[in-house]
């Protein structure tokens, strides 16, 4: 049970911060530096971590971001066949309701997402999928369970800085992280340089001080039992100068991981977890009783193919939501 515990205090640090030394952990961590190394390293090889990241705040970067929603019945084979060899996929997820997957896209260009989009026409064509629908963000509020700043600095980025960003979500540093000995390494020996160059350390701290990287962080193989269960949110205000206000007060909602202003219905989008279905009673409950909301549309998470950034503890999700 302690084992678990410390494990549970390791993970928290390093969501918030995946750079940080063994040496720092152990100065705000009850645990001796052998201890936390061990630790990290299971972690690490059992890959109950996932993967060492970031959380990009697009608010600040000239890119694309895109949902796609998907209705069909394909089998997982045909969607990891499909999608998984496309590196601007952030998300996929299984869906109840209408639409049977959703995809959460980050491309570098118009030009790129027609590509993408021309994969999923031949899959329409091929009866994989029978219908799709696109809309997307106009604004970022919070990813991964960090607040954004909504600045109007927005920083334009070369195509070499954009496939840093890419080979940076792969995994943020290999000092810190070291790639794994498996059949599937993270990075070709072409990228592993490229990744250890002392251009891309550069880089990386460019893309933090000027806030296009928001946070160094981590993402976990399974959702904690704090939010075991993650839903897609649609919120629809009853006068649209209130969607704004609403958008910044869920911001401090711990259970809401994600949130977005979409193009669709002048629609508020998020992403929320609770740890049951009580939760969920509560959260939709509360929100008629604090906002003046016109309807709103729940879609649960049947599956997460492709997971995104979500905090290990209600703890964590409370603290990033405060600040």
């Amino acid at each position: 049970m302690e084992n678990n515990l410390n494990q549970l205090l390791l993970v928290e640090e390093l969501f918030k911060n995946s750079l940080l030394s063994v040496n720092h952990l152990a100065k705000i961590l009850p645990m001796a530096r052998q201890t936390i190394t061990k630790l990290k390293q299971d972690l690490w090889n059992k890959r109950i971590i996932h993967s060492a990241t970031y959380i990009l705040n697009p608010n600040k970067v000239e890119l694309c971001h895109y949902f796609i929603e998907l209705t069909g019945n394909p089998t997982n084979s045909e969607i990891l066949k499909l999608f998984l060899p496309i590196p601007e996929i952030i998300s996929l997820d299984l869906i109840l309701g209408d639409y049977s997957l959703l995809i959460q896209v980050r491309v570098y260009s118009e030009k790129r997402f027609r590509d993408i989009l021309a994969l999923i026409d031949h899959a329409v064509t091929k009866r994989i999928f029978t219908a799709y629908r696109i809309f997307r963000p106009l604004e970022f509020y919070k990813l991964g369970g960090f607040i954004l700043n909504r600045s109007t600095d927005i920083f334009p980025i070369d195509h070499n800085q954009w496939n840093d960003l890419q080979l940076l979500r792969k995994n943020c540093s290999l000092r810190h992280w070291v790639d794994r000995k498996d059949d599937n390494p993270v990075f070709t020996k072409e990228e592993k340089e490229k990744i250890e160059s002392s251009r891309m350390k550069k880089n990386r701290e460019s893309f933090f001080n000027k806030g296009i990287i928001r946070a160094f962080s981590i993402t976990l193989a399974k959702p904690s039992p704090d939010f075991a269960y993650k839903y897609f949110l649609r919120l629809k205000p009853k006068k649209y100068r209130d969607l704004s206000e609403i958008a910044k007060s869920l911001c401090h909602n711990p259970h809401v991981v994600d949130l977005f202003r979409i193009d669709a219905e002048s629609c508020i989008f998020a992403t929320f977890r609770v740890k049951g279905l009580y939760q969920l009673k509560e959260f939709i409950f509360s929100l008629y009783q604090i906002y003046h909301i016109d309807k709103t549309y729940t879609t649960l998470v049947m599956q997460e193919i492709i997971p995104t950034i979500h905090p290990p503890s209600i703890k964590v999700a409370k603290l990033l939501s405060s600040s």
